[in-house]
């Protein structure tokens, strides 16, 4: 079909999406599904079971914050040396016959961090990780996303009111919860990143939940020599077959010897150091002090260094404090997005009580490269409208996929404020084109209805419900952190997200500009602003910026302007001008209030098929 050219000045009264109705027809949500795995049994003593998602996407190409050559040729967190006094790893335990294994590596992580952190040791409960999980793993096996999930919902009891227990139990919900988690951040998923890699992340993040593959049970080759470990050499083998067994890697050591099949000979140098869950009468010292429940692994052999991950911030439980979600699986197993690494989700909140809003919480499946959270205090259905926005904090990003906490100024939420709270999230990843995580669980979890939305835009009208996907229902995991006493707690000084200002306009409207005439368009109804912050008071909203080529802090002026002509619409005033500078967008928009176009460097177009 040719294309048209029509200046603007011919369709006065006329809104954009008018003249071009092909256009305006709203893209397609797509879901990344998920993966189905054969599993076989899970042997004794062991009990990990990966998530039914799909990461292969992560590139292991990030978390280096050091130099390389700074990695030593040897190092534990057992014994790490200055800033550090004393030992940053609690004492063995043992998980008995229990598949749960899960629970004492992403437990083991969790007590490492808060004594790297300055706090105090802690003996965290194994029994409320295993049993308190929404679908109950208990001793048939879990994943460290389960227990993230379960970490920031709740938070983590002490063994001493919640002992452990080497079979299945019931929830314990009367002991108090000690910390919440707020950050953490997954290495990789089912493949095995680089060893320089992973030692980069054990130096400057902490000991590192990781997996691996440990024999198929009693009368295997492989499991045998492993349940039979004493410490004295390091293990290696031939052997393969799916992931089974969760552990914490502490350090490495280049020197250490391994020895394939335990048949007395050297084979190679070059171990980690690995705090297992099955006793102090298991395993070995392997290098420092006299506790036993360690051993050595060769550097990626038996696939160990799949579905690694690192707790990267916490807080103390807030007992003021608490948390609005929909995703009671937390990760789920797939993801929505619209074939584009950029995609606005957001859910809507029933605020019971006053309270403040603190922060908004996500899930992220890639690297990202731009982070935006709003706060708003209403969504009107069925017209998709968002309501008063109440608070945003844009322009950051994540090194690593995981979960994720924005903190955002305190805002008013409840029945005397706002009654209804909706937390807006827009993600831009690397590479990955359905950024949303959503928590469909196959039906189990309990499903919103007229709750959680997703956008390829953001923009109002633009919003589709996921629970009324016909084989994906689901809901979205964006939960807003709430508190009556703002000042307490203090989350503890761990890395902080990176700024950015990256944006990838995908839309289809097409100007150009080669002359300077301005133009009227005469309002066709009324305009509701769109999900873009309002203009700080130093912009004049009878005059806004926009500059499709540029990148950097968006305020709308001529110094900051918008990159996007939907932005400068929904930030000007009725009757005021927009003043667009360089470059060429695509984009679909509907301009219902009088506006004033000026293109200073050119004509402005519209491309009409």
């Amino acid at each position: 079909m040719k294309t048209r050219w029509l200046a603007i000045s011919t369709i006065l009264g006329l809104s954009l999406i008018a003249l071009a109705p092909a256009w305006s027809q709203a893209p397609q949500p797509q879901v990344a599904p998920p993966v189905v795995r054969d599993i076989p049994p899970l042997p004794p003593r062991t009990g990990f079971i990966p998530p039914a998602f799909d990461l292969s996407h992560l590139q292991h190409t990030t978390g280096s914050r050091k130099p390389i050559a700074q990695l030593p040729a040897s190092f534990d967190w057992r014994n790490p040396g200055a800033p550090y006094s004393g030992s940053m790893i609690s004492p063995v335990k043992d998980q008995g016959v229990c598949g749960a294994c899960y629970s004492f590596a992403s437990l083991g992580s969790f007590e490492s961090k808060i004594l790297i952190d300055g706090s105090a040791l802690y003996d965290l409960s194994e029994n409320h990780a295993k049993e308190c999980y929404f679908t109950d793993p208990n001793c048939g096996g879990g994943n460290n996303y389960q227990m993230a999930c379960l970490f920031s919902q709740l938070g983590t009891q002490l063994e001493s009111c919640n002992a452990y227990v080497a079979s299945n139990t019931v929830c314990n919900t009367v002991c108090p919860y000690q910390q919440t988690l707020l950050d953490w951040c997954i290495i990789s998923g089912g493949t095995v990143p680089s060893t320089t890699l992973l030692k980069t992340y054990i130096q400057n993040n902490g000991p590192v939940y990781t997996t691996l593959y440990v024999g198929t049970g009693p009368g295997n080759p492989w499991y045998d020599e492993f349940a039979a470990y004493d410490g004295s050499y390091g293990l290696s083998t031939t052997s393969s077959g799916s992931i089974n067994h969760a552990v914490l890697i502490v350090g490495w050591d280049d020197s250490q010897s391994y020895d394939t099949g335990n048949n007395g000979s050297i084979d190679g140098y070059g171990c980690w150091i690995v705090k297992n869950s099955w006793g102090t009468g298991w395993g070995g010292t392997c290098g420092f002090g006299a506790e036993s429940g360690y051993f050595y692994m060769r550097y990626a052999n038996a696939d160990i260094g799949q579905w690694s991950s690192f707790l990267d911030g916490w807080q103390s439980y807030d007992t003021n404090g608490g948390i609005l979600y929909f995703d009671e699986a937390g990760w789920g197993n797939i993801a929505w997005g619209w074939s584009n690494v950029t995609c606005w989700a957001l859910c809507r909140y029933a605020a019971t009580s006053d309270v403040k809003a603190t922060a908004i919480e996500f899930w992220t499946n890639d690297q990202t490269t731009d982070v935006d959270v709003y706060l708003y205090n209403g969504f009107t259905t069925p017209a998709g409208t968002l309501g008063t926005l109440l608070t945003s904090s844009l322009n950051h990003s994540f090194t690593e996929a995981g979960y994720h906490s924005v903190s955002i100024t305190p805002s008013d939420i409840g029945p005397s404020s706002n009654p209804e709270a909706v937390a807006v999230i827009k993600i831009t990843n690397s590479s990955y084109t359905s950024p949303i995580q959503a928590d469909w669980g196959n039906g189990s979890p309990p499903l919103e209805t007229n709750r959680c939305y997703i956008s390829s835009t953001g923009a109002n009208g633009s919003w589709w419900e996921t629970s009324t996907h016909a084989t994906y229902p689901s809901d979205i995991g964006v939960r807003i952190r709430t508190s009556t006493q703002v000042d307490t707690p203090t989350p503890t000084p761990t890395r902080t997200s990176t700024p950015t200002a990256t944006f990838t306009p995908t839309f289809t409207f097409t100007p150009t500009f080669t002359s300077t005439p301005t133009f009227t368009f005469t309002p066709t109804s009324t305009f509701t602003p769109t999900l873009t912050p309002t203009p700080t008071p130093t912009v004049d909203p009878s005059l806004i910026w926009v500059d499709f080529d540029y990148s950097g802090t968006e305020i709308g002026t001529a110094t900051e302007p918008f990159n996007t002509l939907a932005e400068g619409v929904a930030a000007v005033t009725p009757g005021g001008t927009i003043r667009i500078k360089t470059g060429v967008s695509d984009e679909v928009i509907d301009i219902t209030k009088e506006v004033r176009l000026e293109a200073p460097e050119g004509e402005v177009r519209i491309g009409v098929d």
